[in-house]
């Protein structure tokens, strides 16, 4: 039995991603492509509007591509708008992130089977005729062609339907709460009953598409199956309007505009735009209709937002892999943390996620200690908000990393990396960043350079403090991998902000930007902000940036090689077939030694600078 996992999103959900391979891999299944895949997983992210978008059209070319196979949606999309998520084209099933641990549970019953006939002619709802594996690949291939690889990335909650659907789906009418398992008789449950009532403490975690063939499945629909989507599906999905999308939403969709210093060629110079002498970001007054909607709130669709859904929290361990891949066993992800208390305004991972919690530190070393045996060499720490750990339990992160060698192999041949930190915390990992067995690498999100910005977005702390942090680590550490993430088009940010922001970058030794263009996210406090930011605005300051970006990460490359790496030999081959290798510093470098070294060791290496055209540094062995 084939099961394919696709995820959209951060590093989060990139961990329940794996967590879920791990879950079907030992229930029997393999790995498959997404084409001949009976189980299809889509973890999707809700952090954006943009991203939102990619889940709803990513859902539907899954179901395009293999329509016979069992389709799931979950992560933080599913949290929040699971109703939106199930129907003919779209999800079978929309399962909150809560009951991922649990989802072998929701699948139909046919589809438990590790082989064998009972396993291997389960009918869609809505067939008539059973399907068998042969059947389904031959199908499956003469669907068009295998869709592109998607960046992997985290996510929470759950779609219902009316019993009007359940009656329309033969082989599933099964409905739970929380806590219990999916019942198989429970027919007189209404989602939409449940949906009414938000705050009620038990909360459907399945929901599913009426039959394909249900006659009154209209014709949009229908259509939308067959054809690819010129539109915004999620806006589909909300109004009967079809909404155009625009550059910067695609810009910021999936990576979200991300300047990563592997995606194109640095300049050696950064732009002298001075962007109050002559503001080439000046609102025209004759805004495409694009622009003006973007200035908008999210809108409001039929569909209640839902709240989020408490549950034992997950301790995935991790493999960083995709799914249609093979296993690579080099890197993993370890999910120390989920969940925020902050209350930015822009955000809804607090509604998504729920409220700041912890894996207990017992039991996350066991994670480490057991991802270790497997041979993995890099494990990444991560949470939605990791400089809360052990809050809930009268720790912290600097207290968990102080244990940390206990757990790892005296020949130094395991490496930790942690993941964002927020400014003001990253003061708990300077003490352990002196150790050789984690990477000297530190992302803290900025997001604004402006002060009155960053109060209006509800962000702890000020331009001065970011300065601090930053000057604190340099002179401690030299040259360290400084990543940041910076949102701009938030409510009210003029050019003058825009400019602070700019200015701080470029006096920053950044190396690396993610960009994002602000959307509104329903039910998020900026949502309903006045003064919002034009698109053709939002644009223009994201390629600024990122251009800028570009600069950033030249200057940091230029202080990196006259330095020793100790870098990872990755399993995974650049589009050349050349050996990649991953640097504490968080630098890719394609290998230019004449011996090539085994996969998953390490080696020390210095860099030189990138072949004319390409962005990675080569790697010479010391």
């Amino acid at each position: 039995m084939r099961v394919s996992v696709v995820t959209l999103g951060c590093k989060v959900n990139q961990a329940d991603s794996a967590e879920l391979v791990e879950i079907f891999q030992a229930a029997g299944f393999t790995l498959g492509s997404r084409e001949f895949a009976k189980v299809l997983v889509l973890n999707a992210c809700a952090l954006t509007f943009a991203a939102e978008r990619e889940a709803f059209s990513l859902l539907r070319r899954l179901r395009r591509r293999n329509p016979t196979a069992f389709l799931i949606a979950t992560g933080c999309l599913a949290n929040l708008k699971p109703t939106l998520l199930v129907g003919p084209a779209l999800a079978d099933l929309a399962l909150n992130t809560a009951d991922q641990p649990r989802i072998l549970e929701f699948l139909p019953p046919g589809l438990l089977a590790t082989g064998g006939a009972k396993g291997e002619t389960w009918v869609k709802s809505g067939q008539n005729e059973e399907v068998s594996a042969s059947t389904i690949d031959k199908a499956a291939s003469n669907n068009e062609a295998k869709s592109s690889t998607i960046d992997k990335a985290p996510s929470n909650n759950v779609p219902k339907t009316s019993s009007k659907d359940k009656a329309a789906s033969n082989s599933e009418a099964k409905s739970s709460t929380i806590g219990k398992a999916p019942s198989n008789n429970d027919p007189k449950t209404s989602s939409k009953d449940k949906a009414a009532s938000n705050n009620e403490a038990k909360s459907s975690t399945i929901a599913k598409a009426p039959s394909s063939n249900d006659p009154k499945t209209s014709s949009n629909d229908k259509a939308a199956s067959n054809n690819e989507a010129k539109s915004s599906t999620i806006a589909k999905a909300a109004s009967n309007k079809e909404t155009k999308t625009s550059t910067i939403d695609k810009a910021a969709s999936n990576k979200e505009a991300e300047t990563s210093s592997n995606d194109q060629a640095p300049s050696n110079n950064a732009p002298k735009t001075s962007l109050n002498a002559k503001d080439p970001l000046k609102t025209d007054p004759k805004a495409s209709a694009i622009d003006k909607a973007a200035s908008n709130p999210e809108p409001q669709t039929s569909a209640p937002v839902e709240p989020f859904k408490s549950g034992e929290l997950k301790v995935p361990a991790t493999l960083d892999l995709d799914s249609d891949a093979p296993l690579t066993r080099t890197r993993a992800f370890l999910k120390i943390q989920d969940g925020c208390s902050a209350g930015c305004a822009y955000c809804v991972v607090p509604l998504a996620k729920g409220p700041s919690r912890s894996i207990p530190a017992a039991v996350a070393y066991a994670k480490l200690r057991s991802l270790i045996a497997k041979g993995i060499k890099e494990v990444v720490l991560t949470g939605v908000h990791l400089g809360h750990y052990g809050r809930d339990f009268g720790s912290d992160l600097s207290q968990f990393l102080e244990v940390i060698p206990d757990f790892l192999p005296k020949d130094g041949e395991v490496r930790l990396r942690l993941s964002s930190l927020e400014p003001r915390e990253v003061f708990l990992v300077k003490k352990a960043l002196r150790a050789p067995w984690l990477a000297p690498h530190v992302h803290a999100p900025l997001q604004s350079g402006s002060d009155a910005v960053l109060k209006r977005m509800g962000r702890p702390y000020t331009r001065d403090d970011y300065k601090r942090m930053v000057d604190s680590l340099v002179q401690e550490f030299g040259p360290i991998a400084l990543g940041t993430d910076v949102l701009v088009g938030f409510p009210g940010e003029t050019a003058a902000d825009f400019q602070a922001t700019y200015d701080l970058i470029a006096e920053t030794p950044f190396s690396y930007l993610h960009v994002f263009p602000f959307s509104p996210r329903l039910n998020s406090a900026a949502a309903t902000m006045a003064d919002q930011v034009p698109a053709q605005v939002k644009k223009e300051r994201v390629r600024i940036l990122m251009d800028l970006g570009q600069v950033k990460r030249t200057q940091f490359l230029a202080t990196q090689y006259h330095l020793k790496h100790l870098a990872l030999v990755e399993n995974a081959r650049d589009r050349l077939g050349r050996i990649r290798l991953l640097t504490g510093s968080y630098l890719r470098a394609i290998w230019a030694g004449s011996d090539p070294p085994s996969p998953n060791t390490f080696v020390l290496t210095r860099l030189s600078p990138p072949k004319d055209g390409e962005t990675s540094p080569l790697a010479f062995p010391l």
